[in-house]
């Protein structure tokens, strides 16, 4: 048994010799202000604990499944839905339990979090080391305690004692809500929503949510907070862009795509554009491709400062001669319809299978028929015909249905978009790109520098890095 261990046949399981000690002189708390709020956190310790935990909260996509009406981002463009992003801010179960182990300091300060998060309880910390760390109910006349430490017998951060009840009522307030708590509680919210997430909302967030009152000075504090690290990170990663580039041409000069892409992937390609939001302006142009799990492959991105001709002429110009594409015979590229991508796609590969993307071909229907909440049937149904005689009577389904929609479909050539008039082959069932949500193409580079070879630089435009 550890020396700080003792077994009692009490809720303390465990119980570290030392006890519950006031709080020592220089200890990393006190309040000098809200800005001043310290972090005291180091943010590469922070940064491998969001790394572990996207890991192990990755879940890969589904399979394609045929002839199902898809969840479109369109449909979901309502307040209420709006309201149910918002309110998605903290996920954690706040379960903890007797020799709980954890691989960091903060992921046990996280998990401590989320208890006093799910309970509304007082939560303070009340032991700091860097190899110990102690938390206490502050509750009136609490006995609630958990105590985690990195011992010889494991090397692992360990649950040692834990009094798992709570003999006070809560009132609201919670120490472990600081500034720097806050900040990261609501940073992807600001992030995505900068407008939104005023003070006055975070502050009306954590009272409905939580149950627990906060200072609308804190919120101001917690909202600057979360926007300098915003910046920090694009300050961070374009300073080492260059660095990034030149390792790649050094460690993947002779990479090539032919071992790989060609060989493990269907002859598919999704190509996309997003805007780039916060403090760098521009968009984000990517290519991704189908492996033979229907599992998304990325295969290049560019940066660029506007979607136009120009730009899409110059990133598929560089697809094309980084995977061989030659004049695009034999492949197929499914895209949105912006004119600079149709007409670079003309230039660059004549002869390539170009089909129109059947999401934003619904999702431009939308914008002019949006009340019309049973289009999207009939639109998918005139998508998935696989014979021209079935293409022909689910038009006149819709015809009959509503006019007026039908019009609008016949002036998008749904030929471009319906299966029937495919080529066969292993990659005929294909006709929306190959994410759920508008973004998740481009989302889906986040991170994909680690794995990837070869790269192409051309300052007056961008960087492609293409995938071998």
């Amino acid at each position: 048994m550890d020396s700080n261990e003792v077994d009692t046949n009490a809720v303390v399981v465990h119980e570290e010799a030392t006890g519950v000690g006031p709080q020592k002189e220089g200890d990393p708390i006190g309040d000098n202000g809200p800005d001043n709020e310290p972090d005291d956190e180091d943010p590469r310790e922070r940064d491998a604990f969001e790394i572990e935990k996207a890991v192990m909260e990755f879940r890969d996509e589904p399979s394609i499944l045929h002839d199902e009406y898809p969840d479109s981002e369109e449909d979901e463009e309502d307040e209420a839905a709006r309201e149910r992003r918002r309110d998605n801010i903290r996920g954690g179960g706040g379960n903890l339990y007797y020799h709980q182990t954890f691989f960091s300091d903060i992921a046990f300060k996280e998990a401590v979090l989320d208890h006093a998060l799910k309970t509304g309880c007082n939560i303070a910390q009340y032991r700091y080391d860097k190899t110990k760390l102690g938390f206490k109910c502050d509750g009136d006349g609490c006995i609630w305690r958990v105590y985690c430490a990195v011992t010889k017998k494991c090397s692992k951060w360990r649950v040692n004692v834990y009094k798992d009840v709570h003999t006070c009522n809560p009132n609201g307030e919670c120490e472990m809500l600081k500034v720097p708590v806050i900040a990261r509680l609501f940073l992807d919210s600001i992030r995505d929503e900068p407008e939104y997430f005023m003070p006055m909302k975070i502050e009306e967030t954590i009272k409905r949510k939580w149950k627990i009152t906060v200072s609308r000075p804190q919120c101001q504090a917690a909202r600057r907070k979360a926007l300098r690290w915003i910046e920090e990170e694009y300050d961070n990663q374009f300073a080492r862009l260059q660095d990034y580039a030149e390792e790649t041409r050094v460690s993947n000069k002779d990479s090539t795509v032919e071992r790989t892409w060609k060989e493990s992937c269907r002859p598919l390609i999704g190509v996309d554009g997003t805007f780039i939001k916060g403090k760098v302006k521009g968009q984000l142009l990517v290519a991704l491709g189908r492996d033979a799990d229907n599992a998304i492959y990325p295969i290049a991105w560019g940066c660029v400062q506007v979607e136009n001709i120009e730009n899409w002429v110059w990133f598929v110009r560089k697809l094309k001669v980084d995977l061989g594409l030659m004049d695009g015979d034999g492949y197929i590229i499914v895209s949105d319809r912006q004119k600079g991508l149709i007409r670079a796609v003309e230039l660059e590969l004549p002869k390539v299978e170009h089909r129109m993307c059947v999401r934003h071909i619904y999702g431009n229907l939308k914008k002019n028929h949006g009340k019309d909440k049973e289009m999207k049937k009939y639109i998918w149904d005139v998508a998935w015909s696989y014979n021209e005689s079935s293409f022909e009577a689910h038009m006149t389904e819709l015809y009959n249905y509503n006019v007026a929609v039908w019009r609008d479909v016949v002036k998008s050539k749904p030929r471009t978009w319906c299966r029937a008039f495919y080529k066969q082959g292993n990659y005929s069932g294909h006709n929306s790109r190959f994410h759920k949500k508008k973004k998740s193409s481009a989302l889906a580079f986040e991170g994909v520098g680690t794995v990837t070879h070869g790269s192409q630089v051309e300052p007056s435009q961008g960087v492609v890095m293409s995938q071998g």
